[in-house]
């Protein structure tokens, strides 16, 4: 190497060294932005009276009442409201404990039949949305606030039936209708028994049994 190809070499290594130099002062200024808009974000995530808030909580500048956002196992967004920062979070905690205990009572065999049919509709993430409505509509009406909240490990073959019966002879629903209420019940009981929560379905063949009574209350009837 000569002595003019020398000075050139030593030339491009200093625009080398400044360039990348050039690229890490950047490099750390845009990590510096990052951090500082970070920053400014936590900052201002305080309450009227400068208490640092937690995710999902805000404080409402209309009333100043504090709101705490969740999404439950449904997928649907719910909220829970509070005068003040420390009612909000005994109320945050409470969810929380009442949400690990749904879990500890599926797994002790304690669930109701709706804990289990919420289970289930948790694992159902291919829905349409119509049609996961048209489900939580139809067992809401139907099942949630009576024969839901029954134990599902209680629940025999006879229990179901009975409710069945209720249903149409109480000029509810035809029995063809009854069938949107045992495709919901029949996959919840399903599930249990995959979890080992319980031994047999209880809903196995009940629609077959019905339309046979309903054969014979017609026969019965004909001259």
């Amino acid at each position: 190497m000569n002595f003019q190809d020398s000075n050139c070499f030593l030339s491009n290594n200093r625009i080398n060294y400044r360039g990348n130099k050039y690229l890490a002062i950047r490099s750390d200024r845009a990590s510096f932005d990052s951090n500082m808009e970070e920053m400014k974000m936590t900052k201002a995530r305080k309450d009227a009276r400068g208490r640092a808030l937690r995710k999902g909580e805000i404080q409402r500048k209309s009333d100043l009442k504090y709101i705490y956002t969740y999404t439950d196992p449904l997928g649907r967004r719910r909220y829970i409201y509070a005068n003040d920062l420390t009612e909000l979070r005994e109320k945050e905690d409470k969810l929380k404990k009442d949400q690990l205990d749904g879990l500890d009572l599926y797994v002790a065999g304690k669930a109701t039949i709706n804990d289990t049919f919420d289970r289930y509709m948790t694992m159902k993430y291919e829905l349409q949305e119509s049609t996961r409505s048209n489900y939580l509509d139809n067992y809401d009406r139907w099942i949630r606030n009576g024969f839901g909240n029954k134990r599902i490990a209680d629940v025999k073959y006879s229990d179901v039936l009975q409710f069945y019966q209720n249903l149409v002879k109480e000029g509810k629903m035809a029995l063809n209708t009854l069938d949107s209420v045992h495709t919901l019940l029949h996959p919840t009981f399903t599930l249990a028994v995959r979890d080992e929560i319980i031994r047999r379905n209880p809903s196995d063949g009940i629609m077959k049994e019905l339309s046979k009574s309903q054969e014979r209350i017609v026969d019965a009837d004909m001259p």
